[in-house]
């Protein structure tokens, strides 16, 4: 007579299915991942050899490219040239011919007529070559995308290049707009295009952003010290993480960096936007004076706002020196798409 199995080995069987899927499915989902990872890194030396060739052909017709970083546009080709208006150039654009995928963003660095190096993203990862031909295959976290590029900046530079942007370049996030003012190949820091709208200006009592506590004036308790702007500096990264920028730094403008425009003298006026308003920068830059910084929308350039030991009520609490707060933002470069 043939006997069914008891509900007792029923349910250990599906426990012991249960274990099994539990420890299989992150291995099986490694080996996916794995494999996905090896094809971008197919593809990218795939796509290295198209320019390399297309580099070959260009140069037996006598066109020779010069070295330097150049953008890859959506189409997978490399602009060579841009207009003042930032578009690519037309006539100058290096053809890439390849039956795989072509990245939409990126830039490619030649050197001697080849690839030295190249940073691009498809399919949900950024992939890497260096010099050496190393390749590094990283996913994209799902965040990339949340910022737009709206507007290429026309001044031709001797800023750095952060990948396909540049000094100059106007991002918007979210509800919120930007002008990038430093970076690297994976960041990007980027000024706000006003000041914060608190309703009030601040005024610097004695030390510098982020120097130490100070109490508001005895002589004029309506005076707010320096060190207080900080907690709205920190309520603004919460709002922007609200809208969905997350993974982000917020501060302000550091006087070196405003130097770096020029603004220790006259500031660029290619980049007037950095004095468009007048706001706060900062650095305590000389701590032996306990001295902040700032840039003024009327000068044009950045100078010290209070010297240790001057007292309130001479010249800068009078009104001349109430300033704005104008937050600077570092994000991943994959969260601008």
């Amino acid at each position: 007579m043939k006997r069914g199995f008891t509900l007792i080995e029923l349910l250990a069987v599906i426990v012991i299915l249960a274990i099994i899927a539990l420890i299989a499915t992150p291995i099986i989902l490694n080996i996916i991942d794995s494999s996905r990872e090896s094809t971008q890194s197919i593809t990218a030396q795939n796509y290295k050899k198209a320019i390399e060739n297309s580099l070959a052909k260009k140069e037996l017709n006598k066109e020779h490219v010069q070295n330097g970083k150049y953008e890859i546009m959506e189409d997978g080709n490399l602009c060579l040239s841009k207009l003042e208006n930032g578009l690519c150039e037309n006539n100058d654009i290096l053809k890439i011919e390849t039956d795989g995928e072509r990245p939409k963003k990126g830039y490619v660095e030649i050197l001697n007529n080849k690839v030295h190096n190249f940073i691009i993203y498809i399919n949900g990862y950024k992939i890497t070559i260096d010099s050496k031909g190393n390749i590094t295959v990283t996913k994209v976290s799902d965040e990339t995308g949340v910022c737009t590029l709206e507007e290429k900046s026309t001044v031709v530079s001797t800023y750095p290049v952060y990948g396909i942007y540049s000094v100059g370049d106007k991002v918007k996030c979210g509800t919120e707009f930007f002008y990038i003012i430093d970076g690297n190949d994976d960041s990007i820091s980027m000024l706000a295009e006003y000041n914060l709208n608190l309703g009030k200006d601040w005024i610097a009592t004695k030390d510098a952003y982020d120097g130490s506590e100070v109490k508001q004036s005895k002589d004029n308790p309506s005076e707010i010290a320096f060190s207080q702007v900080q907690p709205y500096v920190e309520a603004y990264k919460e709002y922007l993480i609200k809208i969905g920028i997350t993974n982000i730094e917020v501060s302000l403008m550091s006087y070196e960096k405003a130097a770096s425009f020029g603004c220790q003298e006259l500031c660029d006026e290619n980049y007037s936007w950095i004095y468009d308003t007048s706001y706060w920068l900062g650095t305590n830059y000389n701590t032996a004076k306990q001295t902040a910084f700032l840039i003024s929308s009327d000068t044009k350039y950045a100078f010290e706002a209070y010297m240790y030991g001057m007292p309130c009520g001479e010249y800068q609490c009078d009104g001349y020196f109430f300033y704005g707060i104008r937050p600077v933002v570092t994000l991943p470069i994959s969260q601008i798409k």
